[in-house]
């Protein structure tokens, strides 16, 4: 056909298999306790390409500097690493997390060319009622033309719909055909979720159809070492036959006739001793990392209450306390600005840190 074209680089492919490369729709690349990098090198051999990760988990202990971190630390990888922004930092008003993040926290990495949209909307009891904070969020990911991800399991009704209209387009909560279906049927998406901690494949199978398929998408949402070792993504194992429609072939035929399997056999090996490094190496997040993300964290400029101590068996804080906290923490801000004799003598510098209960080391 036509002239002949040589290419720059030409690859003998005779024999071989070329394949798309596999799309994980939603994760959070925290889950596997390794570093970005040392995830691309684990899921490669089994096909997957592309990832949506949502930096959820990091940006509530270390806030802004968390998500600049994952874009920092998942360029030119050989897996392409979307992001979406987290929505829901800290996830429920009662938790006590490392930041707060407003829609302008997030705001300006809306203009990143990795940058996809608004991670899982979590707080869809907020979106029904119209939360003013909640609603700020999804209109500033609209403003910037970008796709917000959805967190709505069990919704149905009138919340569902005002849920739907708000703009928010897709969910990967979905653990039965009935409840995907209804968010079909308003417009919605669905990630069909093959993970760790949570496996809704087999249930929503049926959506495989002409029908429906063409809007669904398959996603891990959280994906675990041991997990990766064996499956990779949930995109490698959705490859696979269903589990109930296996045949009685011996593995020797299966290998030898299957295309997957011939795939599977060429990268097992390489994979297996890949990520053996992987759980031997420091990549693997300690303790210690953590205690340094909550100290960063924790050495800010305004004083968080200490707790109040608690009975051994309670599990929640009374309203009581709740409300000394509050005007303690009120208390203590009005004060702040007064000057005080500690101030005078050892500046502000110092005044703060001893505050959060901290010390520099050059004042120790």
């Amino acid at each position: 056909m036509g002239e002949h074209y040589e290419g720059a680089l030409e690859v003998d492919m005779g024999g071989k298999l070329v394949l798309p490369g596999f799309v994980d729709a939603h994760i959070h690349l925290e889950s596997s306790l390794v570093s970005p990098k040392e995830f691309a090198n684990a899921v490669i051999p089994h096909g997957t390409t592309t990832v949506i990760t949502d930096p959820h988990e990091i940006a509530n202990v270390m806030g802004t500097d968390g998500i600049e971190y994952m874009l920092q630390a998942t360029e030119d990888l050989p897996v392409d690493v979307r992001l979406m922004l987290p929505s829901c930092v800290p996830a429920t008003p009662l938790d006590e997390s490392g930041a707060v993040l407003d829609y302008r926290a997030i705001d300006s990495f809306y203009e990143h060319n990795r940058v996809e949209g608004l991670a899982e909307m979590m707080n869809y009891v907020g979106v029904a009622n119209a939360d003013e904070q909640v609603l700020e969020k999804i209109v500033a990911a609209q403003a910037h033309h970008k796709k917000i991800d959805g967190h709505a399991p069990g919704l149905a009704g009138n919340d569902l719909n005002a849920y739907i209209a708000a703009g928010v387009y897709s969910d990967h909560e979905c653990s039965s055909v009935e409840d995907a279906i209804a968010k079909l049927e308003r417009g919605q998406y669905i990630m069909i979720r093959e993970g760790t901690a949570a496996r809704n494949l087999d249930a929503l199978l049926p959506l495989l159809t002409p029908q429906y398929y063409t809007y669904c998408m398959f996603c891990t949402d959280d994906k675990h070492p041991n997990d990766l070792l064996e499956k990779a993504t949930s995109t490698t194992s959705c490859a696979a036959p269903s589990r109930r429609a296996s045949t009685r072939s011996s593995p020797s035929n299966a290998r030898a006739t299957t295309p997957r399997a011939t795939f599977c056999s060429t990268t097992a090996a390489r994979s297996r001793r890949a990520f053996s490094r992987i759980l031997s190496s420091s990549t693997t997040l300690t303790i210690s990392t953590f205690l340094r993300s909550i100290k960063k964290a924790s050495s800010c400029s305004t004083a968080r209450p200490s707790r109040p101590s608690k009975h051994p068996r309670s599990t929640r804080t009374s309203s009581s306390a709740r409300m000394r906290r509050s005007t303690s923490l009120t208390l203590r801000r009005r004060t702040s600005s007064r000057p005080s004799a500690r101030r005078a003598r050892y500046g502000a510098g110092r005044d703060r840190h001893d505050r959060c209960g901290l010390r520099r080391k050059d004042q120790r």
